[in-house]
């Protein structure tokens, strides 16, 4: 089977950490692994246990109420191998793995920076802005939420990380498509909102769908994503 990470050594003392999305594989990191590794941090592409084994055992990704004790793994494999400090990648879903690991990790504190593509940071969220859009009826959108907690074990209440952001201390980017149907902009948008003022960057890109900016635009993307890396480094 396939191995835990993929892991592109560098010299600097700043690991990079990526946590792909639902559906994804550790290749999406790729988008931002030339841009991590030209800035010489050691990099991570994280696989977790439900891509070992195919799934979870009930069939869907959790959205970061399992799946962070694997990216504390990764931590601690950067901490013994000379890190100093680790900067959380993430697409999609992974940015909630990469907000439920802040929350639930004791080597949170290792975290000096973040980078997320589109993130999901709240499943619930993410379910009303997609309803809302389509033009669903909100009672109609409440008793699905209602059986989507009972048949999947999904409780919204924990995979919303926009409510604990209030105290969120680490700089972090968000790069979103304005075009994004399956987590909105909006999204990100009220996520950088709750944070403490200038905590939290979004920079949008035109035209873009669900993790398609660096497709659309990639020079734009990576020279983003460089300027906030540069920045956290030389913190």
């Amino acid at each position: 089977g396939p191995s835990p990470a993929w892991y592109v050594p560098a010299d600097g003392d700043t690991w990079a950490i990526y946590s792909h999305g639902r559906g994804a594989t550790r290749q999406e990191g790729l988008r931002m692994l030339e841009t991590t590794h030209a800035l010489g941090m050691p990099t991570l592409l994280v696989t977790f246990r439900d891509d070992l084994v195919g799934q979870s055992e009930d069939g869907i990704s959790n959205f970061g109420m399992t799946e962070w004790p694997d990216l504390e793994a990764a931590v601690q494999f950067a901490l013994d191998n000379g890190a100093d400090g680790v900067v959380m990648l993430a697409g999609s879903t992974g940015g909630a793995i990469a907000m439920s690991f802040l929350e639930n990790s004791d080597l949170a504190d290792s975290v000096v920076g973040m980078a997320f593509d589109a993130p999901v940071t709240s499943f619930e969220q993410t379910v009303d802005l997609n309803a809302a859009e389509q033009g669903f009826p909100a009672p109609i959108v409440a008793a699905g939420k209602w059986l989507t907690e009972q048949r999947v074990n999904i409780d919204f209440a924990e995979t919303d990380y926009i409510s604990g952001v209030g105290d969120l201390d680490v700089p972090t980017l968000i790069i979103h498509g304005t075009e994004d149907t399956t987590n909105p902009l909006e999204a990100s948008e009220q996520f950088a909102a709750a944070a403490p003022e200038g905590v939290v960057t979004v920079d949008t890109f035109d035209g873009a769908e669900h993790v398609w900016s660096w497709n659309l635009s990639r020079e734009d993307y990576e020279n983003v994503l460089a300027e906030h890396l540069t920045s956290v480094l030389a913190d």
